[in-house]
């Protein structure tokens, strides 16, 4: 192993050495948590090649270079699908889906979605007086004589205001 040598890009750095069992230079950086390394048969090659890589992870971009071809497709799909749905934002659908696992407790969104909609299928709107009406219909039976009439005059005031 030879000495090492540094490659820089803006703070970012990578540090390249030369390794005899194999004939190549190898370059290495782990920087805010992403590690990588390269290797080439010239150091000028690992330096290139070093130094593109730390401007990918500079700018946010270090992951699309390992993608798979099939990732790459599948992520492309993903986002051709949600555009077509009229979703524009992938990280807005991301971030909303994130939040509704985290509320339904990893439960399965499209399942609980059809128990709402077959829980709520009969429920009609009415106006708010007749469910007001009704509401007072309902509970009045359980009250004082004081608390019935307080309780409609109240809702007298409420039905004339709605």
């Amino acid at each position: 192993m030879g000495n090492p040598s540094k490659v820089t890009y803006q703070t970012l750095s990578a540090t390249v050495r030369f390794y005899p069992s194999d004939g190549l230079y190898h370059a290495y950086w782990n920087t805010g948590g992403h590690k990588g390394k390269v290797a080439a048969k010239s150091k000028k090659e690992v330096e290139r090649k070093a130094k593109e890589r730390l401007r990918l992870i500079h700018q946010g971009k270090n992951f699309l270079p390992n993608l798979t071809k099939r990732e790459a497709v599948a992520i492309a799909a993903g986002i051709d699908a949600l555009q077509r749905a009229g979703y524009p934002e992938l990280l807005t659908v991301v971030t909303e889906y994130i939040e509704a696992k985290k509320a339904l407790r990893g439960m399965d969104l499209t399942e609980v979605a059809r128990s709402h909609a077959n829980q709520h299928l009969n429920v009609e709107p009415v106006p708010f007086v007749d469910a007001a009406r009704d509401w007072f219909e309902t509970r009045q039976g359980r009250w004082a004589k004081i608390t019935r009439d307080n309780h409609e005059r109240r809702m007298r005031l409420l039905t004339t205001t709605f």
